[in-house]
């Protein structure tokens, strides 16, 4: 299973919990694949990029390879998360400071 996962988790606007829980290959890639995702409009030329408005829910544990990169990718596409856990991440200090910003 690869971050190319995440381009068809990206189309599941209506996700509401994601646990991720012990897989090693996630990486910053994954993340940034949810942001890949849009909706093309007849009546309009720019294709609408709905995120995951809904995504209230995110457990990351074990996830080496996720840095501060890919965690503020997931904040950008998922506005509305409530409850965050990250076990065993590669986050720095600025990367937390980031995620307690962004969000409410």
């Amino acid at each position: 299973m690869k971050s190319d996962v995440f381009l068809k988790f990206a189309t599941c606007w209506n996700l509401e919990y994601l646990d991720i829980c012990g897989c090693s290959y996630f990486d910053d890639s994954a993340f940034a694949n949810l942001n890949k995702a849009e909706i093309v409009q007849t009546n309009s030329p720019f294709p609408l990029k709905p995120g995951l408005a809904r995504l209230h829910t995110v457990m990351l544990k074990n996830c080496t390879k996720v840095t501060d990169y890919g965690i503020g990718n997931l904040i950008k596409i998922a506005p509305n998360i409530q409850h965050l856990e990250l076990n065993c991440c590669n986050l720095t200090d600025f990367g937390l400071k980031n995620v307690f910003k962004e969000l409410r």
